[in-house]
């Protein structure tokens, strides 16, 4: 699956407020967004997976994408140290959402302690998602998860 949405090349460095970079096809669209190394690139991956959603007529899968992703770009911001592609992939029968950043170190989850503030994402990603990985690139990685739709 993750190769899939490499292998589409689509690019848009616009905000979120921007109409998202689509195929042809009316039921599917598929959105990359380059985003920053700073705090706000999760909430800028955040706007971009809710608004291709309420376009997409998909208001039902908002709130768990929206948590997803944000851990996600999270994550690759804090442990990579640089700037991340966010790439979106919806159609009538899943939404893929996958962050890549250069960083070949693998995600590792971790058994947070009980009053610990952080090291519960990728076990909430595994939760929640239908479907998570990683994918080895050259460089880097993308850690992907899939929400069946």
């Amino acid at each position: 699956m993750a190769d899939d949405l490499l292998a589409t090349p689509v690019a848009a460095d616009a905000p979120s407020s921007a109409p998202p970079t689509s195929t042809p096809d009316p039921h599917h669209v598929l959105v990359a967004v380059n985003l920053g190394s700073s705090p706000e690139a999760a909430s800028q991956a955040r706007s971009v997976v809710r608004d291709l959603l309420r376009q997409g007529r998909r208001p039902d899968l908002v709130d768990t994408a929206c948590l997803l992703t944000s851990e996600l770009v999270a994550n690759a911001v804090v442990h990579a140290g640089s700037p991340v592609e966010l790439v979106v992939d919806l159609d009538d029968a899943r939404l893929a959402v996958e962050v890549i950043d250069p960083s070949s170190a693998a995600p590792e989850p971790v058994a947070a302690e009980p009053m610990s503030v952080s090291g519960r994402g990728l076990a909430m990603v595994a939760d929640l998602a239908d479907a998570w990985g990683v994918t080895r690139i050259v460089p880097g990685k993308a850690v992907w998860f899939s929400l069946t739709t």
